[in-house]
């Protein structure tokens, strides 16, 4: 469900702005996310701590009630599927976006570069959490708290997306964001070389600086992504 939501965000942003519009949406949108990011993080320690998983689970839950009932109110009018190619199948569709990433070089780029964020972000992700508590012993709370110190590099990376694209140009931006992510996991096994009194300073350090590289990087692809494709490949 995450996948389609995702996929019909990307989708629908511009039929409710004009294409030289798209990054400072990007932008308004990652900056929305990033607060919620740096508050939901630490809320979530916090009411693990105090109530156990199960119970934050339920809240949660009921935020995604919200979400939903939010989206509903936006009353867009997008343009109407066409007809045939409602029922042209799922496997002329994709074939269809392949030779869309075959003849376009850009979109090949980005397809490949961030496959290989997701998937080294997933694998980074479920070892940084056993790292954390099977071998630091953080606490929930503290887990939290470097949550919400990724959330404060999101903000801040959400603010200057805009300008370091206009500043270095939209690929330069993306190659510049992409590096520094990289940069920022290196730090994570860094932190066994040095005492334990500046281990949660490179944690922090390192998720602030992920932060604001994910963040630049999200929204001037996504924006990218969105300039070149027709909606109905989006």
């Amino acid at each position: 469900l995450t996948l389609f939501f995702t996929l019909a965000a990307v989708a629908v942003l511009p039929a409710i702005v004009d294409p030289d519009e798209l990054v400072d949406a990007n932008t308004r949108l990652s900056f929305s996310d990033s607060v919620l990011s740096l508050v939901g993080p630490a809320a979530a320690g916090v009411l693990i701590q105090l109530f156990g998983a199960p119970r934050a689970i339920l809240v949660d839950a009921a935020s995604f009630l919200v979400s939903a009932w939010a989206l509903g109110g936006i009353g867009t009018d997008e343009e109407a599927p066409q007809a045939d190619a409602a029922r042209r199948g799922i496997r002329h569709e994709i074939a269809e976006g392949l030779r869309e990433l075959v003849r376009t070089p850009l979109l090949r780029a980005l397809a490949i570069s961030m496959g290989i964020l997701v998937v080294g972000g997933a694998v980074q992700a479920t070892v940084a959490i056993l790292y954390y508590t099977r071998t630091l012993g953080l606490s929930p709370a503290a887990i939290g708290a470097l949550g919400a110190c990724g959330g404060v590099g999101a903000l801040a990376g959400a603010a200057i997306a805009g300008r370091t694209a206009r500043r270095l140009g939209i690929g330069p931006a993306i190659i510049a964001a992409t590096a520094l992510e990289g940069f920022a996991f290196f730090l994570l096994p860094l932190t066994d070389l040095f005492p334990n009194t500046l281990t949660f300073a490179l944690l922090a350090l390192s998720a602030a600086l992920s932060g604001v590289a994910f963040s630049v990087l999200s929204i001037n692809q996504m924006s990218l992504r969105q300039r070149l494709s027709p909606t109905r490949l989006l």
